[in-house]
């Protein structure tokens, strides 16, 4: 085998790696987003921001919403609520964790204006209005509400009692931006309220009002490839690049070949 032709395989050899390992990180993305690492994406047009979701988690039929307001004693407001999310696929979603959004669109507020406002929610609770820099609500504590002035957000952690019971714990986030306030309604069983402050957290973290049409999901196709990967394993995109990475290499072999009967000739 002269020179010229051990280069020419050994470039073919190194394309094909290279394309292999393209086909492995198709493979290790797929896998990733098969969990829960790949969170959903809500975009809300009328507040003009989005929040991202666990992956395990869905946005609630709003008939079922509705019909569950219309049983309790809701607050008005809470019927213009923007949606509802939550881990519990069916059923009655209020045995579960689960998250009430709705938005004030009152446009910016000034920091009198806020503090005006975090006045009167003070003056709610017994201990008062705590200030922190920074937020945390893991350590936070029922009827005690808190403001965070570098994130904007004011939280409140209330129990729902029934004979002296707390059966279900409330977590309300205000968060203050451009637009107005966006408030996040966080509901859990008592037993299961402090495993969920982490998704809470999460969730509140990840407010933001930049690239909207870009965080836009393609929901058809996010529901389309998910189910394909419950019913039949990888999707036909990830079989197409194995089947690519297939054909590649059987070319490079059949090359290889008709080189070596060549020169034996």
């Amino acid at each position: 085998m002269n020179t010229t032709n051990t280069v020419l395989i050994t470039n073919r050899l190194a394309a094909v790696l290279s394309f292999t390992r393209l086909i492995l990180t198709a493979l290790v993305f797929v896998h990733l987003c098969g969990t829960s690492l790949c969170a959903k994406v809500f975009v809300s047009f009328n507040g003009k921001f989005h929040i991202t979701y666990p992956d395990d988690w869905t946005q609630a039929d709003y008939r079922t919403v509705d019909y569950y307001l219309q049983q309790g004693s809701t607050s008005p407001e809470v019927f213009q609520y923007e949606a509802l999310f939550t881990p519990h696929e069916g059923g009655h979603f209020a045995d579960d964790a689960y998250l009430i959004l709705t938005v004030d669109r009152v446009g910016e507020l000034s920091e009198p204006q806020i503090d005006s406002l975090m006045k009167q929610l003070g003056g709610a609770f017994a201990g008062g209005l705590q200030n922190f820099p920074a937020g945390d609500l893991m350590t936070m504590e029922s009827n005690t509400p808190i403001y965070h002035p570098e994130n904007r957000t004011v939280s409140v952690i209330t129990d729902i009692t029934e004979q002296q019971e707390t059966l279900k714990k409330n977590l309300l986030v205000m968060k203050f931006y451009e637009h107005g306030i966006a408030n996040f309604y966080f509901y859990a069983p008592d037993s299961l309220f402090e495993q969920s402050k982490p998704i809470f957290a999460g969730i509140v973290a990840s407010f933001s009002t930049e690239n909207l049409e870009a965080a836009t999901p393609k929901e058809e196709l996010k529901v389309v490839d998910l189910e394909e990967r419950r019913e039949h394993g990888w999707s036909r995109t990830v079989w197409l690049l194995i089947a690519l990475a297939i054909v590649v290499i059987a070319a490079g072999l059949m090359r290889k070949r008709r080189r070596k009967k060549g020169q034996t000739v």
